[in-house]
């Protein structure tokens, strides 16, 4: 179980990031129009 959690942890840190600047970028966008 610990090491299928290691593994599988940066994927979801990548996914978590990912997910943040995507919302960032979107909220940029509809604040510009």
């Amino acid at each position: 179980y610990y090491i299928d959690y290691r593994n599988a942890r940066p994927d979801y840190i990548s996914n978590f990031l990912a997910n943040l600047v995507n919302w960032d970028f979107v909220a940029q966008n509809h604040a510009a129009s």
